[in-house]
């Protein structure tokens, strides 16, 4: 029978989540990553699923406060999203400044002026 989780802290989530990962099952299928990922705020939910499933980094959700609350967890995570991810943030805009300051548009591509000629 699975553990219940519904009323565990978020440290031991944590610790169980992370634990997981090199068992038998893997941390996907841990009901402590479930439970994780029901108590998340929607914000969270983008940045949780990267690194969960994409990046499969189940260690990016330790660090938290000793005798943490749960926000205290979730303010660590958006600070490690925010840092690491920006990308998940539900108001992120990609950057469209070009990054080539000699570009000055007249269409050669950036290349340096040749010099006169003799």
């Amino acid at each position: 029978m699975a553990k219940d989780y519904s009323r565990a802290s978020m440290s031991r989530l944590v610790k169980d989540c992370t634990s997981a990962r090199n068992s038998r099952r893997g941390y996907l299928e841990h009901p402590s990553t479930a439970e994780i990922f029901r108590r998340l705020p929607i914000d969270l939910r983008l940045w949780y699923a990267k690194i969960m499933y994409e990046i499969s980094d189940p260690l990016a959700l330790r660090g938290g406060p000793i005798n943490a609350r749960e926000d205290d967890y979730f303010e660590l995570w958006r600070a490690k999203r925010d840092r690491y991810h920006p990308e998940t943030h539900p108001n992120y805009r990609p950057d469209n400044r070009k990054r080539d300051e000699d570009d000055d548009d007249e269409g050669d591509g950036g290349s340096p002026v040749s010099p006169p000629g003799p």
